[in-house]
């Protein structure tokens, strides 16, 4: 159990890690986009955002065999997927936010959701655990 614990840890540390290197460079991909444009980039990353919850949402640890390393790791895989795509939606969020004018009023929302959907990702990890 203590080792599957720690797989996740690291999966999402990394995750994280990758967050604070690409918040930045995700600021200046959305600061030329204006207008019309910038909407039709919100609509699309609403609907991705969607899509990759769903399918984290919809994924569950305990319907996996975790003590098969391939498996647990194929979990572990799919998992940081979804989240990573998800973090980097909520950081185009952001972005677009910043240039509409808002400012980055959303960024402790955004990190709100990211911090359940870590504890969403530890709970259903026990849960398979506890199977």
């Amino acid at each position: 159990m203590e080792k599957i614990l720690k797989e996740n840890i690291v999966k999402n540390v990394i995750l994280i890690i990758l967050f604070i290197l690409l918040y930045n460079p995700i600021l200046r991909i959305v600061a030329p986009i204006s207008g019309a444009d910038l909407g039709t980039l919100s609509m699309i990353v609403s609907i991705l955002i969607l899509g990759s919850m769903f399918g984290n949402f919809t994924f569950s640890y305990d319907r996996s065999n975790l003590k098969n390393v391939y498996e647990r790791y194929l979990a572990h895989l799919t998992t940081g997927i979804l989240m990573f795509t998800m973090g980097l939606l909520f950081e185009f969020t952001v972005a677009i936010t910043i240039n509409i004018g808002l400012g980055n009023n959303f960024l402790p929302i955004t990190v709100l959701i990211y911090i359940a959907m870590i504890g969403y990702d530890f709970w259903d990890l026990l849960r398979g655990i506890r199977k």
